[in-house]
């Protein structure tokens, strides 16, 4: 297990790793091969964990995805010898393609990625879903957590894939075609697949972004596939978001529903970020309604979800999902704002207790920045939960206990105290 290290008063993100501890454990909780992969990567300043033959000889999902264009021996061999590798993930969308794209942020003078691609879907809807695959490179200097992008502070204009997150090209498929690359995808009997939903103020590169950085820090041996609605990527266009947010949980229904007749749905597993939370449950508690499901994990991250409406509806999920799990913050600046416009909390601000949720307070690891991402001590939870792992057994939980009923908490004691569970 990883040992962490910080000065005082510092942050969640300033976090290092500073050492490992070998611990025995029963073969019932032993880890597995992408388990050891993915510890690897969590402690890579302490140099290699395992031998190179062992981790690059066996092909992740999101490799087993085909590309939709040749792929010359040439460019190939270039990709190896870079300091970047490409992740492929699969997209559905109802962003309509608007003629005016937005910049790749690959547009890089001489280091972009081979084959580049700009970014054609905006802010605009569709009535249908568009789907595809699109590639991000992610520097192999890569820091977990983090999404690395140019800083003018550091007099950096342009994107360079060696040090920065980049869109490497955006190839759309026909839905007989993403079903087919869906089904190779999860062509391994254990292989499953995680969708993920973006929240407020994102725009497609930047879901991307996430949804690979989420990907190869969390869960490099799960299908990642991209649900992204026409979120307006301005931090003025809120209300026009909630709008877009509410239509989009119908297509997300259907495409759910689809995809439940075809591969087995316990394959699943979502995870819904700020807004992005109100288009998943939403979807699927209509779809509950209508059909029997047997879904896998079920991930809610600070939702943007009135807080009254939550405690309703979760419980639900809870028949529908193998285990359903809530992070809230009380230094979440967007759901501070969001409950000021709306008048009402919202159901990530505060620890609810819900029965069949597990509710985790994660406030002493927000840096409490509008869009912050996910920090170290979240992303090795998520980790934990796509395994199957309940929270008494995960590394950094500590129960809280209160006269209703009990939730968990992240990290050490708040510098501020949460408030009163909601009921």
């Amino acid at each position: 297990m990883p040992l962490f290290s910080s000065p005082e008063n510092a942050g969640p993100e300033e976090r290092r790793v500073v050492g490992v501890i070998n611990v025995e454990m029963s073969v019932k909780y032993a880890l597995r091969d992408a388990d050891v992969d993915w510890l690897a990567r969590f402690c890579a300043p302490l140099g290699k964990l395992v031998p190179s033959d062992r981790s690059e000889s066996r092909t992740k999902p999101s490799q087993r995805l085909m590309r939709t264009q040749p792929e010359s021996a040439a460019r190939s061999e270039i990709a190896q010898s870079l300091a970047y590798q490409e992740v492929r993930l699969l997209y559905a969308t109802n962003r309509a393609d608007d003629g005016s794209p937005l910049a790749s942020s690959s547009q890089a003078t001489g280091s972009q990625p081979p084959g580049s691609k700009e970014v054609r879907f905006g802010r605009h809807r569709t009535d249908r879903l568009s789907f595809g695959i699109c590639r991000v490179t992610i520097p192999r200097a890569h820091r977990i957590g983090k999404v690395e992008l140019p800083s003018p502070l550091k007099l950096q204009f342009r994107s360079n894939p060696e040090k920065h997150f980049t869109l490497a090209g955006v190839d759309p498929l026909q839905r007989e075609e993403f079903d087919n690359q869906l089904t190779l995808g999860l062509g391994v009997e254990s292989a499953s697949a995680l969708i993920y939903i973006h929240g407020y103020n994102v725009d497609f590169r930047e879901a991307a972004f996430r949804c690979a950085q989420i990907h190869y820090d969390v869960a490099p041996d799960i299908v990642p596939l991209l649900c992204s609605w026409p979120s307006q990527g301005e931090t003025t266009g809120y209300m026009r978001d909630e709008a877009e947010a509410e239509y989009a949980a119908l297509h997300l229904g259907d495409f759910i529903g689809r995809m439940s007749n075809q591969v087995r749905p316990n394959d699943f597993h979502f995870l819904a970020d700020g807004l992005g939370c109100r288009v998943l449950l939403t979807a699927l508690v209509t779809l509950s309604l209508q059909k029997t499901l047997n879904l896998g994990q079920i991930i809610f991250v600070r939702p943007d979800v009135d807080a009254a409406v939550f405690r309703e509806q979760a419980p639900q999920l809870s028949r529908i999902g193998r285990r359903v799990t809530l992070y809230v913050s009380n230094r979440d600046k967007a759901l501070e704002v969001a409950s000021t416009f709306h008048g009402s909390p919202r159901a990530g601000s505060s620890p609810q207790i819900i029965p069949g949720i597990d509710t985790i307070d994660v406030s002493t690891e927000d840096t409490g920045f509008i869009n912050s991402g996910y920090v170290q001590p979240l992303l090795t939870d998520i980790h934990s939960v796509l395994q199957g792992m309940p929270p008494d057994r995960r590394m950094g939980l500590r129960r809280t206990a209160t006269s209703d009923g009990a939730y968990w908490t992240s990290g050490g004691v708040a510098d501020r105290p949460s408030p009163e569970p909601l009921q």
